[in-house]
């Protein structure tokens, strides 16, 4: 069925926080989400996936490094949902090493962080994990290396570093702004998630403030 990408980044953003995410992470993804759709790629799907992985214990909910770190962590497997937004932070420092650590769970929506943040021309990001290669900049996108897994559903390690592949601004593939196929069920379970945000319409919450209260003149 036919999603437009504001229904994916708010479908998204709600089933997050739907699985336990606090709502400024669950913004992101749903942002991240949005931006791997406007490059073809299956963020809804990935996204599904990982909830149901959460939702089962398969990953930690934490971030590697007590002191901001990302370098050389050696747990896991960690979720992208919160690895995402610390490698956005730590790019400041890919000037002086890359970051590498892992394992982590589907690498592709952690890469889906990484596009919001690589916006400056003059300075690609990389992101590489089981031979997939992912070159982000500007608002731009080209992937080489190991198609087959790039729906990987965890890697033992993901590297993130500056990228020295030249004549991104013309062979990197432009963003496309319009609707996308997303999987029947695959959107069920997304609103299935998204539905544990939502409050039960009994009277009881409406005078605690949700909703209009008991008398709605609207």
């Amino acid at each position: 069925m036919k999603r437009s990408l504001n229904e994916i980044e708010q479908t998204c953003r709600k089933a997050a926080k739907g699985c336990g995410m606090p709502w400024g992470i669950a913004d992101e993804v749903g942002k991240a989400v949005r931006w791997l759709h406007m490059f073809g790629l299956d963020g809804c799907g990935c996204t599904a996936r990982h909830l149901r992985e959460l939702d089962h214990g398969g990953c930690i909910a934490g971030v590697p490094g007590s002191d901001g770190s990302l370098r050389g962590w050696p747990g896991g497997p960690m979720t992208p949902m919160l690895a995402g937004p610390g490698f956005c932070d730590d790019l400041s420092g890919l000037d002086e090493a890359p970051i590498e650590c892992g394992p982590i769970a589907c690498p592709l929506l952690a890469a889906g962080f990484l596009g919001q943040a690589a916006l400056s021309p003059e300075r690609p990001v990389q992101v590489c994990w089981q031979g997939v290669e992912m070159h982000l900049f500007c608002r731009r996108l080209r992937i080489s290396g190991r198609h087959e897994c790039l729906y990987a559903e965890s890697s033992p390690t993901i590297r993130i570093s500056h990228s020295l592949l030249r004549g991104l601004e013309k062979t990197g593939k432009c963003p496309v702004i319009g609707d996308t196929d997303i999987a029947p069920d695959i959107w069920d379970e997304l609103e299935g998630y998204a539905y544990w945000t939502y409050v039960e319409s009994t009277d009881a919450n409406r005078l605690s403030g949700a909703g209009a209260g008991l008398a709605d003149n609207d």
